[in-house]
């Protein structure tokens, strides 16, 4: 051997002494779906692949054979086809699910709980990415949607605590990227934000809607910014994130959807917008750091569950639009010393909406003339330290 080509020889040797995971890159052409495994058994053994391309048609027996892959880090699929065929377990917490395969589709869960993939590259006529497809794939760091895709269906990345990066395809129809985050093709709807994304992030000028679940599950997020044009915040949008401590909704945004801000356990000060015309059920269910809420004229509901466990919580402002409270919407948020009612008619709620409040000396100021409408009204007649303003 030459001494240029010894030395570069030993070179590599010593690049993959330090990279543990240089192993040779595993290929293998499947001419018959469901025949992976028989392919992949004249290696010795398949806890040794790291790295695998598979080229060719796919069905769910194969899907069963690269989730039993459990060091399989890089996986490229790009010239390969999903048919319609076959089925694949996933065993998710204490649930096992038989799943069947459909033609051209990353199907529910099916990677799901694969922690240690690291890259994927995706067949490149898929048309569709299911339900929680990448759930819990916590080592996925970036992913690149092809130009055919037309769904993607909720919780596809649920739970991918390393993806900081979302690229679609140019061509694609539906969906479009901007800084690594998904969009509508028109970028009028935000549909997903990186779970692994970390620290400030201001939502462009021209987006219309916060898609559902659009940012659940990004621990990182530590503010957010909205655009003046936004006007819809869907439900689950900010379930669980759990990092962020202030929101102020713009005046165009009409309603916060059910849950859409669940779990934000740091969430602190809330301003919430003139347009607002409904709060929906659970909006800030489990949201105990709350302080400081201001809520606007022209709000007319206050749903079920919106703001329970707000502990820290003292006062309490609510507009004379204000119809209805529903069940436990300030359930347990023991530290309200004093509730303030700006109309005349007591709005509507349950015997529950203040549940855990300490109805003796919590101060219930009310209207000039509108004491006796509360001490009448069903649920705010518990309150016995009512005075007039």
């Amino acid at each position: 051997m030459k001494p240029t080509k010894l030395i570069s020889a030993l070179m590599l040797g010593v690049v993959c002494a330090i990279f543990a995971s240089c192993k040779p890159n595993t290929e293998v052409t499947v001419k018959e779906a469901g025949t992976l495994l028989s392919q992949l058994k004249d290696f010795k053994s398949l806890e040794d692949i790291t790295q695998l391309t598979v080229k060719g048609p796919l069905n769910g027996n194969d899907v069963s054979t690269l989730r039993s892959l459990k060091n399989l880090s890089f996986l490229d699929l790009s010239q390969s086809t999903l048919v319609g065929d076959g089925t694949y377990e996933v065993v998710f917490g204490k649930k096992t699910e038989n799943v069947r395969a459909k033609e051209n589709e990353i199907t529910k869960k099916m990677f799901a709980g694969c922690a240690g993939l690291k890259s994927i590259s995706l067949p490149s006529n898929i048309v569709a990415i299911g339900m929680s497809a990448f759930d819990s794939c916590v080592g996925l760091k970036s992913i690149y949607i092809p130009s055919q895709v037309r769904l993607i269906a909720d919780r596809a990345f649920h739970g991918c605590d390393s993806l900081t990066g979302i690229a679609v395809a140019p061509d694609n129809e539906i969906y479009s990227s901007m800084d690594s985050v998904v969009y509508s093709k028109d970028k009028k709807r935000l549909v997903i934000y990186p779970t692994g994304k970390k620290g400030e992030y201001a939502v462009p000028e021209g987006v219309e809607a916060i898609g559902g679940g659009s940012f659940r599950g990004c621990k990182g997020l530590t503010g957010i910014t909205f655009p003046a044009t936004l006007n819809r915040i869907e439900f689950f949008a900010f379930q669980n994130c759990t990092a962020l401590t202030s929101l102020n909704v713009p005046d165009a945004v009409v309603s916060l959807d059910f849950f859409c801000f669940e779990g934000c356990l740091k969430l602190s000060d809330i301003v919430i917008g003139k347009g607002v015309k409904k709060i929906g059920e659970g909006s800030f269910w489990g949201c105990q750091g709350i302080k400081s809420l201001s809520l606007s004229e022209g709000l007319t509901t206050i749903g079920k569950g919106a703001f329970p466990m707000s502990i820290f919580l003292i006062s309490l402002n609510i507009p004379a639009s204000v119809k209805e409270i529903g069940e436990d919407a300030f359930k347990n948020s023991k530290t309200l010393s004093e509730i303030v009612c700006a109309g005349s008619v007591p709005p509507s709620i349950a015997a529950s909406t203040f549940d855990q409040v300490d109805k003796t000396t919590c101060k219930l100021t009310v209207p000039k003339g509108s004491k006796g409408a509360y001490m009448r009204s069903t649920g705010w007649n518990a309150f016995k330290n009512i005075t007039e303003i």
